[in-house]
Parts: C-alpha cells; sequence; structure tokens
C-alpha cells in the first residue's frame, strides 16, 4: 500500500493510505458515483486524506454481497469449531498489529496512545471471547410434563448491519463484529465517517485469518438519508441492525428498523470527547457529534450474543393440550 507525506502534523502513523475505499465482495472499491469525503485531523482540523462516501447503490452492492455469501458461502454451514478456529486467528493477528493498530487510532481520534494500545488488546479479547463461546453453546430441550416439548435451536439470521461511534472505534467496531461473526451471520459495517481510519484495518484482517469473501463488508459514509447509514439501516435485505451513538441517532434507526421487525442490539450513550495525550493538543472539531459512547460502556462486558441468531426466542410444539401463554 502506498504512502503519503501529511503536512502540518507533527506526526503520521506509518503505512497510512493515500485514500480509504469500500471494501465490498472481498475487493477494495470506490463509490459507484466516484464521491469522497474529507476526513479531519483531530489536532488542526484540516483534512488529511479523503474516503470513499457512499451512498444507496453502495450499500446494495455489499449488502449483495453478504447476501451471496450467507446464502450460498460456507461461513453460515461451518461447525462452531471451524468458525472459532478462524476468530482465534483474527485475534491473533489483532495482537500482532497492536502497535500499528494504536498509532492510527491515536492519530485519528486523538487518544493518548496509552489507551489506543488497551483498546487493541480489548479488541483480540472481544474476538476469543466469542469464539470460545460458540463451541461451548448448544442446543437445548425443556420439557412441560403432560403439555409441550420447548427448543432452542440456534442458527444464524443473515446480513448484520454495524453502525459504530467515532470514539474508540477500533474496539467497538469487535464488540460487534465479534457476535456477528461467531454465529454464522455476514456483514455490512459502516463506520463514523469522523474516524474511519482503523476501520481500514480490517480487511487485511480477516484475509490473512481466512474469512471468505463477501463475510465482512464496509460502506464508509454520513448516516443521513440518501447516505449510507440510513441506507443500510432501511435495507430490506438487512435483518439485523447493531448501532452505538448518541440517542437522537438511535431513534430515528429504531423507527426505521420497527416496521420488519428486526431484533437490533441498542448502546445508547452520552459522554464527553476523548481527552489528549501528552504529545497531542486535542482541539475539538465543531463539526463532530457531541458524543458515541461512554467509556463505562466500552469497558463493560461483550453483551451476549443470543438476538444474533435465532435461537434468541423458544419455539413450542404441542404435546397433548394446546399450551397456556406464558408455560
Amino acid at each position: 500500500m502506498t504512502t503519503q507525506a501529511i503536512p502540518n502534523t507533527d506526526f503520521a502513523p506509518a503505512n497510512l493510505p493515500e485514500k480509504i475505499q469500500h471494501y465490498i465482495n472481498g475487493k477494495h472499491v470506490d463509490s459507484i458515483d466516484g464521491d469522497t469525503f474529507d476526513v479531519l485531523n483531530p489536532v488542526t482540523n484540516q483534512p488529511y486524506l479523503k474516503a470513499a462516501s457512499g451512498k444507496v447503490a453502495d450499500v446494495d452492492a455489499a449488502v449483495a454481497a453478504a447476501k451471496e455469501a450467507f446464502e450460498n458461502g460456507p461461513w453460515p454451514t461451518m461447525l462452531p469449531r471451524e468458525r472459532s478456529r478462524i476468530l482465534h486467528k483474527v485475534a491473533d493477528i489483532v495482537e500482532s498489529r497492536g502497535q500499528d493498530l494504536a498509532e492510527m487510532e491515536c492519530f485519528d481520534t486523538g487518544l493518548p496512545i496509552k489507551q489506543a494500545l488497551g483498546q487493541a488488546r480489548r479488541a483480540a479479547e472481544n474476538f476469543r471471547f466469542f469464539a470460545d463461546l460458540i463451541v461451548a453453546q448448544h442446543d437445548d430441550a425443556f420439557k412441560v410434563p403432560g403439555r409441550q416439548a420447548n427448543y432452542v435451536n440456534r442458527k444464524p439470521i443473515g446480513v448484520a448491519g454495524l453502525i459504530t461511534p467515532w470514539n474508540t472505534p477500533f474496539m467497538l467496531e469487535s464488540w460487534k463484529l465479534g457476535p456477528a461473526l461467531a454465529t454464522g451471520n455476514t456483514v455490512v459495517l459502516k463506520p463514523a465517517e469522523f474516524t474511519p481510519l482503523s476501520a481500514s484495518l480490517w480487511p487485511g484482517i480477516f484475509e490473512e485469518a481466512g474469512v471468505p469473501a463477501g463475510v465482512f463488508n464496509i460502506v464508509h459514509g454520513y448516516g443521513e438519508e440518501g447516505f449510507a447509514g440510513d441506507s443500510l439501516v432501511k435495507h430490506p435485505d438487512v435483518p439485523l441492525i447493531s448501532f452505538t451513538g448518541e440517542s437522537r441517532t438511535g431513534q430515528i434507526i429504531f423507527g426505521n428498523a420497527a416496521p420488519t421487525s428486526r431484533p437490533s442490539p441498542w448502546s445508547w450513550a452520552v459522554s464527553p470527547r476523548p481527552s489528549s495525550s501528552r504529545t497531542r493538543t486535542w482541539t475539538p472539531p465543531s463539526t463532530r457529534p457531541s458524543s458515541a459512547s461512554s467509556p463505562s460502556t466500552a469497558s463493560a462486558a461483550p453483551p451476549a450474543p443470543a438476538s444474533w441468531s435465532s435461537g434468541a426466542s423458544t419455539t413450542s410444539s404441542s404435546s397433548a393440550t394446546p399450551p397456556r401463554p406464558g408455560a
């Protein structure tokens, strides 16, 4: 990957890309209409590179790739142990690139480098947690004597749309990617437009770990109507939505997802912007949102992945007489 010199900064991470592209069906691609947006340096509030600006057509392409990988690819039908091995490889690669990841995160978000290093380690642990969990999980059956048999059958649902915030982006992306992929779903990730840099590392990580093409996709861009975020939430072929961000945006997303009754793991919070490191001065960009998720949310235990599989609900088959409500 080629690199470029960045003016008016005292530090730039190694291997900084010339531009950030979408990642669809195993390939880095520009927006279909060629549109881009500026990514701002949090110290100078000046653009330091351009990122592809996704819209309806780009989301359609990413969802189509994810849907094809789900319906005709090997990922959903792999044994849990097989997916677990691949996700452990993902964790190993994340750990091996921890310094590079932390430098990118610090440069793009203004996080102190020590905290960014901790977030890289946490991202690896998130994948290990869910890689171990899916091996230990099993289907269940419960009998109500003389009345019914209840059973839980866990299976993947389909394409998951993942929308992440601008603070600690890489770790919070791992928080969503881990359970979605572990349970056999395919994904389309929409990172925050304010901090898309570290998300550009995921394609190489997943390719090296052996994740099949189409299972993981990225569309960058804004969240408003007609752009990437809104298009992903409203897409009829995306049965799962996971969002972390401020409450008003969450309410809009919830309303857009409601007509199709899609299960949606939410994390809404309000927090201050990240503090500065000793070597950099944090100048809050006027265009950045006031919040995304709180540090306390980021440090909590990973959410249980039940809602990523259809086993989140219990199916009943009657025996003898019809079951009572709530039985």
